[in-house]
């Protein structure tokens, strides 16, 4: 095999552009491709942890307001058992999401170990540029003293024995490193097959768990919240009758539209109030009432007198008679 001297003078050529480097487009692709791969197991593997912290904080949330319902509902009889039901479906909720809590570590643990093919393929990646390295070392001395020999035949020069021996064992060392090579590289060429075309052998039991996980939780919480959807008529129900019932006792409603029917009572009451008279107009009327009968009984007096006078109901027969021509 090369010596470590061989091997980083071919890289330091390389980094220069002094020698030639083996390169295989298509297996740069592939090894692109692997690379998307793994970024998109790892962005998966993060959204599963995302979605668990999610629920989470969704279930500790839940968990505080079902609290809250169960305690002002507490002892009211007119509110029978909602408070309980709604917390008794938060319970529930909470023991689905402690399934799903249990059943993401054990996903996030496989979608590790697929992660885990990758660091197997960056180590056999390694060692496949390690060997390249050491191939292409070879083929350029392979190369290099064939040339030589080719140019002492075309001069007709005797080869030296040093020269054919070199010639013989680098070859043998280049035979040797290809072989290495190719090894390294087709087995590089069969990890990015697996995990990339062929992938899905990998991740289908990963991906069956997440879709049953969900559709497990989603389905419990939909079966807990069945008994919840039957509360706000029930709930609607008891706050009418409490409202008609403290309307019918004249206390002041809590609703704004109860409070309208209420101000409207009212107003009809004020107006009641405001259209009969109060004391001080009763008495005023009174007060004025013998005076104006007064006053009528003098205006009728009148009337007797000028009626019962010949020479004024003579005017007033004139009066008419003009007023008739006319």
């Amino acid at each position: 095999m090369s010596s470590l001297f061989s091997i980083t003078k071919q890289k330091v050529l390389e980094r220069v552009g002094a020698t030639t480097k083996t390169v295989d487009s298509d297996f740069e692709r592939k090894k692109v491709a692997a690379n998307e791969v793994e970024a998109q197991a790892k962005a998966a593997l993060a959204a599963v942890s995302v979605f668990a912290k999610s629920l989470g904080a969704a279930d500790h949330a839940s968990s505080s307001l079902s609290n809250f319902v169960a305690q002002t509902y507490k002892n009211d009889t007119d509110y029978s058992d909602f408070g309980e039901v709604y917390q008794a479906a938060h319970k529930t909720m909470t023991l689905a999401y402690k399934e799903v809590e249990q059943q993401t570590l054990y996903i996030t643990s496989r979608l590790n170990d697929f992660l885990r093919n990758f660091d197997v393929l960056r180590e056999k990646l390694k060692e496949r540029d390690r060997v390249r390295v050491v191939y292409d070392h070879y083929v350029s001395k392979v190369v290099g003293l064939k040339e030589r020999k080719n140019s002492r035949l075309k001069h007709e020069e005797t080869q030296k024995t040093t020269e054919v021996e070199k010639l013989t064992r680098n070859n043998q060392k280049f035979q040797d490193a290809d072989r290495s090579f190719h090894m390294a590289h087709d087995d590089c060429l069969r990890e990015f097959t697996r995990l990339t075309q062929n992938r899905a052998e990998l991740l289908d039991p990963i991906l069956i768990d997440i879709m049953k996980l969900e559709v497990a939780y989603y389905t419990t919480c939909m079966g807990a919240l069945s008994s919840v959807q039957k509360l706000p008529p029930q709930i609607e129900e008891v706050h009418q009758k409490r409202l008609e019932a403290a309307h019918n006792e004249g206390y002041p409603s809590n609703t704004k539209y109860d409070d309208e029917q209420l101000n409207e009572s009212y107003c009809s009451e004020d107006d009641a109030l405001t259209n009969s008279s109060s004391p001080q107009q009763s008495k005023a009327q009174m007060d004025k009432t013998p005076a104006s009968a007064a006053d009528n009984h003098n205006e009728d007096e009148d009337d007797v007198f000028e009626l019962s006078n010949p020479e004024f109901a003579k005017q007033v027969d004139s009066a008419a008679d003009h007023d008739f021509l006319a």
